[in-house]
């Protein structure tokens, strides 16, 4: 199911690696420390493992609602062995945990969970830890003298709504690392991190700025692409050919790192590919939303400022952040990018049309053709949907909800638009607006040299294409039940090739994947097999988002 944590078979030990080349030649020749190297045994070739790396410093104290600080020196403690790690606080929505209680297609007649479920034993505030796997071939090089071109390395970004998920929420690499390794190409390294998450990673507004960072979760994320700039070459990895992977809203994150990356006070992306996946972003909240949600959490927390919400204990802290999310109304998560005065300092569709960053970058993006369906009430009178719309837009102008609801995504369902119910309607507005009016916007902006591809696996609902894109044998998987073998060894095919190869079609004995172009032309994977048709997103409809007008 969508929210449940994927429970994966591989089991990966960790280790700190060594800060130096004298340390990683004395770590490969002897035991010094008394241990073997991290080798996990994937069935057909060996890799290193390398869990639970501390990239940040622990997010505690005085840095709660914090940029991220450096780590602190901890080698005269001994050597990491990957045991110490956790998953960054979670939080559910009701209408989340109830939808997955139901089912899919939703029993929306089924019960509701008011409860507030429980936090596993490894959500823990200090939470800073990313994973590396190295194929063992790649490991020379990180000391060869003269030195070696490293591997390419694929860095994954969880998804979530920003409020849950984890390193390992969706991304076992072995399947993907597998795929590559039969197709002969060039090893791959593969990373993955966190990022703190709901009122610990993305509080934001005048309040937060006056004593903290807004969006303190994407200066995770940038640290994390950081410290792979500044330590990959030490496994045998690439700086200068790395390509980020995310699905949602770490397809979402993605492109904020990009429009970021276009801002003067910004540095440069600190990567050079993207495949980005059903990217999530909405309108990003004003600083008056912003400020409603810090006041909301300061009042849960019966305090009066940050400064005395950072002495409270993470327990305190953890039940605050469930209570101002579990009530949220139904599509919404409340949190992620917002407008701030350094990261987002606009909304993301209009920084996009201004093309202030490397337009040179190579991108491949990715949507399914039902993505909005989970996130949806069954409602089925006029009345409901006018007030469900101006309820999930009550931060816009009532005008501009009304030309939503009656020009944009008019009552007609006689078959000439892309749906012919009322909760058909809704679903493509929460669809393009979310989700995939983003991917042609994202093409149009990147001059339409853009691959794009729709997942389509049973009901073509969101992250229908993750279980494909991890698939590690097991067919099983998500909402569609069971994951097309065939269809998803294409897609595992078209990821590495771009990876290692920076175009999909490096991909071995099956069909070339289209350059987006003027035509809006993208390739379809199906149950049925693949064709190539032209983007559904490309439409006015998405005109309307991608402007930014909202």
């Amino acid at each position: 199911m969508l929210f449940e944590y994927a429970q994966y078979f591989l089991s990966l030990a960790g280790w700190r690696f060594p800060a130096s080349t004298s340390e990683i030649i004395d770590y490969l020749n002897t035991s010094s420390a008394g241990q073997q190297l991290p080798i996990v045994d994937l069935g057909y070739a060996l890799y290193y493992n390398f869990s639970n790396i501390r990239f940040a410093a622990p997010p505690l104290g005085q840095l709660r609602f914090q940029a991220p600080e450096l780590p602190l020196d901890e080698r005269s403690s001994g050597v990491q062995d990957g045991q110490i790690g956790y998953t960054c606080p979670q939080s559910l929505t009701a209408w989340v945990v109830t939808m997955d209680e139901n089912g899919t297609p939703l029993n929306q007649t089924g019960n509701v969970t008011y409860e507030i479920p429980p936090h596993t034993a490894d959500e823990n505030e200090d939470c800073l830890f990313l994973d590396v796997v190295v194929p063992e071939a790649a490991m020379p090089t990180a000391t060869a003298k003269p030195a070696k071109k490293g591997a390419p390395v694929l860095v994954w970004i969880y998804g979530g709504g920003y409020i849950m998920g984890s390193k390992s929420y969706w991304g076992n690499p072995s399947g993907l690392l597998a795929h590559n390794y039969a197709s002969g190409r060039e090893d791959m390294i593969f990373v993955s991190f966190n990022y703190r998450l709901g009122v610990f990673g993305w509080l934001a507004g005048p309040s937060v700025e006056s004593d903290g960072t807004s969006n303190a979760g994407l200066y995770d994320q940038q640290m994390a692409l950081e410290w792979v700039q500044k330590y990959i070459h030490l496994f045998g990895g690439d700086p200068d050919r790395v390509t980020v992977m995310g699905e949602s809203a770490g397809g979402g994150s993605i492109i904020t790192h990009i429009i970021a990356s276009g801002v003067a006070s910004r540095p440069k992306a600190l990567f050079h590919q993207a495949i980005i996946q059903s990217p999530g972003l909405v309108k990003p909240a004003t600083h008056a939303e912003a400020q409603s949600y810090h006041d909301d959490f300061l009042r849960v927390l019966n305090v009066e400022s940050l400064a005395e919400a950072r002495q409270l204990s993470s327990d305190v802290l953890i039940r605050a952040n469930d209570e101002v999310l579990f009530g949220a109304p139904f599509g919404q998560f409340l949190f992620g990018p917002a407008i701030d005065s350094v990261y987002l300092p606009d909304n993301p569709s209009k920084l996009l049309a201004a093309g202030k960053y490397d337009q040179n970058m190579k991108i491949m993006l990715g949507h399914c053709p039902n993505e909005g369906h989970q996130f949806t009430p069954d409602i089925t009178t006029e009345e409901e949907v006018k007030d469900f719309l101006h309820g999930f837009f009550r931060y816009s102008d009532s005008a501009t909800v009304e030309y939503i609801r009656t020009v944009l995504y008019p009552p007609i369902y006689d078959g000439m638009l892309p749906y012919t119910t009322t909760r058909g309607r809704l679903d493509l507005m929460y669809s393009e607006y979310v989700f995939t009016c983003h991917t042609a916007h994202v093409s149009h902006v990147f001059g339409n040299k853009t691959y794009n591809y729709q997942y389509n696996n049973s009901y073509g609902y969101h992250t229908d294409d993750v279980g494909p894109t991890f698939m590690n044998g097991n067919e099983s998987w998500g909402w569609q039940g069971i994951v097309n073998h065939t269809q998803a060894s294409m897609l595992q095919e078209y990821i590495t090739a771009f990876v290692v190869e920076g175009t999909p079609n490096a991909a071995h004995k099956i069909r070339e994947f289209p350059v987006y172009r003027a035509e809006s032309t993208i390739l379809a994977l199906s149950s049925e097999g693949e064709h190539i048709k032209k983007d559904p997103n490309a439409n006015a409809r998405c005109d309307f988002w991608n402007t930014g007008a909202l």
